[in-house]
């Protein structure tokens, strides 16, 4: 059964976009039992002729990891030509190493050179900004960033800001930290400590068209699920079923709920973390089947479904 998300008993009101409103729903996410500017890029590729409705743009969190190889990636193709495998089923890529350790602009331009068109890449930005510096004097990390991922032209995708768990709220902070971005930059915002869920933080992510990210971890959204922006960003870290893979009805609660909360000619970026034995690809195509099941436009994903070894007993299992 469909679990059902609380709603708060405050909202942040509107902000006024391109001539529009833009209304900001908040709700928390109580329960689930369910089982041109760099960083503005709005996704274009392959719309001609289809109506308008909302475009979620499906991809998983990094592409190098070994235990793919045999799976997604063909088991004599070079690690240096996963990039282009990936790019070839996929629209859109979470590029998490950034977190880690920030590329160099020139790695960015060869990203951009190696992928199609229409291909996207979102960037975490450097722990530096957000775990040691905690957000404080952001304007030089920020701008050390921008100038790095501008490597990508037209196919700068969001810009994710993960939050240390043990970084309490400061709105002020935030503030000063998103003002420090270029204007039109979308930016998704990962806080994971309970005391940021307040009317204050959610005006601030809307003064600045900052999508709060939403979060599922083993089947359970793990932040509030609020609409700061007219776009989204949604991050599914792993579900049980069995671990780290998603089951059916987790998979169709969040595609449902993006098709009520988001409108027409909106985006949505979603994005499987769950890496482990390729289960994000995986759960990628099922999450594009339920997608496509609510009426919304989705995004590339493979054609087919990873392979299962039998040297894999638990992800054998878990197989259709």
């Amino acid at each position: 059964m469909r679990g059902q998300c609380q709603t708060t008993a405050f909202t942040a009101g509107s902000r006024v976009e391109g001539g529009r409103s833009v209304a900001v729903v908040l709700r928390h996410a109580g329960g689930y039992p369910c089982r041109g500017t760099p960083g503005s890029t709005r996704y274009a590729g392959g719309r001609a002729g289809k109506a308008a409705t909302v475009t979620v743009i499906v991809g998983t969190s990094g592409w190098q990891y070994r235990d793919w190889r045999g799976r997604f990636y063909p088991p004599r193709l070079p690690q240096r030509l996963w990039l282009e495998h990936y790019a070839a089923h996929f629209d859109t890529v979470e590029v998490n190493n950034a977190f880690y350790r920030l590329p160099e602009r020139r790695v960015f331009e060869a990203w951009r050179s190696r992928t199609p068109p229409q291909f996207v890449v979102t960037t975490k930005a450097s722990r530096f900004l957000s775990h040691v510096k905690r957000l404080r004097e952001p304007a030089e990390p920020v701008a050390r960033l921008m100038d790095r991922v501008a490597g990508l032209a037209e196919k700068s995708g969001p810009v994710l800001l993960q939050l240390p768990p043990s970084l309490p709220a400061d709105p002020a902070l935030l503030d000063e930290c998103l003002s420090c971005f270029p204007p039109g930059t979308r930016v998704a915002v990962e806080p994971r400590h309970d005391s940021w869920w307040t009317p204050e933080v959610a005006g601030v992510l809307v003064q600045h068209g900052a999508a709060l990210s939403w979060a599922d971890r083993d089947h359970r959204a793990i932040a509030p699920l609020w609409r700061t922006a007219d776009w989204g960003y949604l991050r599914a870290h792993h579900g049980h079923a069995p671990w780290p893979r998603y089951d059916w009805g987790c998979l169709t609660y969040w595609a449902g709920l993006i098709a009520e909360t988001f409108t027409n000619a909106e985006d949505v970026f979603v994005y499987f973390n769950n890496d482990p034995g390729c289960s994000a690809v995986d759960d990628a195509i099922t999450f594009a089947e339920a997608v496509r099941q609510t009426g919304q436009w989705v995004t590339r994903v493979p054609e087919r479904r990873p392979a299962w070894g039998a040297d894999d007993p638990v992800w054998a299992a878990a197989a259709p």
